[in-house]
């Protein structure tokens, strides 16, 4: 496995590195509140934390790649699966 979720491509630069640059490219705290169904406090939130809830990943994703812009896994705090018993031996 690679060391890193961030769409499975090593290597690869993305566009946009913060959950900030995020939401200012897709139209500030609102419009990512209405993209996502959620509230201004919860934007603001994740403004400030760099890191988006999980059940906000493929609508965001979607979003930017429709705009040609991309941001890592790692801002929905993305974990790799635990290694198997049999790989650990």
């Amino acid at each position: 496995f690679p060391n890193s979720l961030d769409n499975v491509c090593p290597m690869q630069e993305f566009d946009l590195q913060t959950t900030a640059a995020v939401i200012d490219a897709l139209g500030g705290n609102p419009a990512v509140g209405d993209l996502t169904g959620s509230n201004a406090k919860a934007v603001w939130n994740w403004r400030s934390s760099n890191s988006f809830p999980a059940n906000t990943y493929v609508a965001i994703m979607t979003a930017l790649r429709a705009q040609g812009m991309r941001a890592p896994d790692s801002l929905w705090a993305m974990k790799l699966p635990a290694p198997s018993p049999e790989s650990a031996a």
